[in-house]
């Protein structure tokens, strides 16, 4: 009697679709997993204030912001602390070709206080950024949406 099991021998194109499957296995395990570990620590009991400044913004926007309101940063989509103080003046405009401010815009300092929040050495987590002097930003104050930079932040607590 003949013996009619067949050896199967691996080939090139069976290792190559088992790398795609594995490669696939991993990539699904860190999207929806995770990495296993953050460059910053754990620690959410921090409560910062934290000042946007806007350099030029129509005045009606301006107006559309109350304290109390809600700033949130939609690149992260998180919310970034309530305004606690507003202060505008003439609009800062860095062209060449108009000096002075502009008529019909504002700047505006924008104060802000997050409460629950992580503090590294290089600034404030929100969402996967990482919040310091000169970072710029799109943000809705209330219901305004402006361009901002942070200005300054200090820990309060």
């Amino acid at each position: 009697m003949k013996d009619t099991k067949k050896k199967y021998r691996f080939n090139i194109i069976d290792i190559l679709v088992l790398i795609v499957i594995a490669a696939g296995v991993c990539l699904f395990a860190l999207k929806f997993i995770g990495d296993g570990g953050s460059p910053v620590s754990n620690d959410y009991s921090k409560t910062v204030r934290i000042v946007y400044a806007v350099d030029e913004t129509p005045e009606y926007v301006v107006e559309q912001m109350k304290l109390g309101d809600t700033i949130y940063y939609p690149a992260e989509e998180c919310n970034i602390g309530v305004i606690t103080d507003l202060k505008s003046g003439p609009s800062v405009s860095y062209t060449e070709l108009e000096a002075g401010p502009k008529d019909g815009y504002n700047s505006v300092y924008i104060t802000g206080e997050m409460s629950g929040v992580t503090v590294t050495d290089h600034g404030v987590v929100a969402g996967k950024s990482i919040l310091a002097p000169g970072h710029t930003l799109v943000i809705y104050a209330g219901v305004g949406k402006v361009y901002a930079k942070v200005y300054s932040f200090e820990v309060i607590g």
